[in-house]
């Protein structure tokens, strides 16, 4: 059983570690602290937004977010995700 995991986000100023991480096609989103970091697959766009935005932003507030180690559970190992 996984108890404890850390995953971390790869930035220019070294990186950084991941508190929630979340996916509903075609956005990935990861929140480090306050900020959040939105991943669009379909452009390969990142964006960066403060935590008021994603609760009060209705394309990013219904994205269920994880913590890593319950995020790992909930992938698909074997195949795509969408």
């Amino acid at each position: 059983m996984v108890r404890h995991m850390r995953c971390y986000c790869h930035r220019e100023d070294g990186g950084t570690v991941i508190d929630e991480v979340g996916w509903s096609e075609p956005l990935v989103i990861v929140r480090y602290g306050t900020k959040w970091d939105v991943y669009d697959t379909t452009t390969n766009k990142q964006i960066s937004i403060c935590d008021s935005e994603r609760k009060e932003n209705p394309k990013f507030r219904d994205i269920p977010s994880f913590v890593p180690a319950l995020a790992w559970k909930k992938l698909w190992h074997y195949r795509n995700q969408w």
